[in-house]
């Protein structure tokens, strides 16, 4: 919701955790926009990860558009030069939205196939065509 600052309706009910103890700050619009201006690198963060979170949004919208498990991990293998980090099979079925059983039946498959590898935390395509 940080982008709401800028919306006529900037209320938006959430929920808030954090993995420490943490303290949340409250900041008005005009002293939001005072602070933008008076720090350069502030307002620098503040645009770049606003830029990062709308292309991460673009991309998740783009890939929920796919209807095949196969086109999703294409998809992901596209936007990132055919090599997605790979940590745990429960993180990319999350990356993906689809199941993580589903998801481990398809790399198992390709693994099988040599479609793709998994090297030094990396899933990599072998083989430009999934599906």
């Amino acid at each position: 919701g940080n982008h709401l600052v800028f919306s006529e309706n900037n209320k938006f009910n959430g929920n808030v955790i954090a993995q420490k103890s943490s303290c949340l700050m409250f900041i008005t619009k005009e002293n939001f926009l005072k602070l933008l201006g008076q720090n350069k690198k502030f307002l620098r963060f503040y645009i770049e990860k606003e830029s990062k979170m709308s292309k991460e949004l673009n991309q998740k919208i783009k890939l929920l558009g796919f209807s095949s498990n196969e086109e999703r991990l294409d998809y992901l293998f596209r936007i990132n030069h055919d090599q997605i980090p790979f940590t745990t099979m429960t993180q990319l079925s999350k990356d993906l939205f689809i199941t993580r059983e589903s998801t481990s039946r398809m790399i198992n498959r390709m693994l099988k196939s040599k479609m793709v590898s998994i090297e030094n935390g990396l899933l990599k395509r072998t083989n430009k065509y999934i599906y």
